[in-house]
């Protein structure tokens, strides 16, 4: 992958699984299938759940008017602290869904436009 060391895929497994194979911000499980609500887009509600009385995997009661449609989780390994993408440092790595590494991202570019930035601290910059 163009700009990644060559042990990506390596370092990638291994944050995807100290992550217990979740999203790190929000729980949801990688490959779930899921809905997020139409306002309030970190909240999300898996699309089948168990049945309490009978233990079978139901269709959720999910209202189409608060609920977007359904997405299957497809976890990302996202850089917290900067853009760099040799930085592999642990602290500096987060397995992440769809949602939340878009938003990161976003966040991310709203405050460099803010401050005029135009990339985040390398790995050198940061001292």
């Amino acid at each position: 992958m163009d700009g990644y060391p060559n042990d990506w895929p390596e370092i990638r497994a291994r944050v995807i699984s100290a992550a217990q194979d979740r999203c790190e911000f929000c729980s949801v499980r990688n490959g779930e299938e899921v809905r997020r609500h139409r306002y309030i887009k970190s909240l999300w509600r898996p699309v089948r759940e168990i049945d309490r009385h009978t233990g079978d995997m139901v269709a959720a009661y999910l209202p189409d008017t608060a609920w977007a449609p359904s997405i299957k989780v497809a976890l990302n390994v996202a850089h917290l602290f900067n853009e760099n993408k040799l930085d592999c440092d642990g602290a500096n790595l987060v397995a992440l869904c769809q949602y939340h590494h878009l938003s990161l991202d976003a966040r991310r570019r709203r405050h460099q436009k803010a401050t005029g930035q135009t990339a985040t601290p390398s790995v050198e910059d940061k001292g």
